[in-house]
C-alpha cells in the first residue's frame, strides 16, 4: 500500500476533477446548450410576451445601445450569432456589422446599458453572456460574465426599447428570451 501524504492526496484529487472537467470537448457541451434552445446557426431573439427583437442599433457606431422593436423576417438588423468563446460562455455578435453585445465600460451596476461595441477576439468579460434557464423550457437569460446581471429590456411598451442589465431573475418577462420564428 502507497503510503502518501495529505498534500499529494489533494492534488492528485484535484488533478482528477481538472481533467474530469475537461473530458468533454467545450463545444459538444456549448452545442447542447445552443441546441436546447434553438441558438445554433443565426436567430432572431424576441423578449418575454412582447412581439419585439433584439436589434442592433441602425448605425455601426460603436456605443449605441442595442434595442428592441417589432420582430421582423426581413431584417437585417434583427439577426444575430452566438460564438462560444470559453466554456459556457458566449459572445452574441450582430450578424449585420459583426458588433457584440457589451456591457457599457464593464460597469456592474444595475441598469447600465447594454450598447453595441467592436467584438474582441479574446472577449473582455463584459461581452461574455452566459444561457441560462428562463421560465420555461424555450425561454432563456443571457447573463453577464463580469457583472452577474442579465440582460434586461426596459420599458417594453416603448416602441423601441432599449436594453440594461439588472440582477438575474428567471421569471421576470423583460428578461427571458427566445428564439422568434
Amino acid at each position: 500500500m502507497f503510503n502518501l501524504g495529505k498534500r499529494a492526496l489533494v492534488r492528485a484529487a484535484m488533478l482528477a476533477v481538472f481533467v474530469a472537467g475537461y473530458a468533454m470537448p467545450i463545444e459538444a457541451k456549448t452545442d447542447k446548450t445552443l441546441g436546447k434552445y434553438g441558438l445554433s446557426g443565426s436567430v432572431r431573439v424576441t423578449v418575454g410576451k412582447t412581439d419585439k427583437c433584439l436589434a442592433k442599433a441602425g448605425g455601426a457606431k460603436m456605443g449605441q445601445q442595442f434595442h428592441a422593436w417589432r420582430c421582423r423576417a426581413n431584417s437585417s438588423h434583427q439577426v444575430f450569432v452566438l460564438k462560444s468563446m470559453k466554456r459556457g460562455w458566449y459572445q452574441v455578435r450582430s450578424k449585420k456589422g459583426g458588433m457584440c453585445l457589451d456591457v457599457s465600460g464593464s460597469a456592474k451596476k444595475t441598469d447600465a446599458p447594454v450598447v453595441q461595441w467592436r467584438c474582441k477576439s479574446k472577449a473582455n468579460s463584459n461581452q461574455l453572456w452566459a444561457i441560462i434557464p428562463g421560465a420555461n423550457k424555450k425561454s432563456f437569460l443571457l447573463k453577464a460574465s463580469h457583472s452577474g446581471k442579465c440582460l434586461h429590456l426596459g420599458n417594453a411598451k416603448a416602441k423601441v426599447s432599449t436594453f440594461v442589465q439588472q440582477p438575474c431573475k428567471p421569471k421576470d418577462a423583460a428578461q427571458n428570451l427566445s428564439v422568434w420564428r
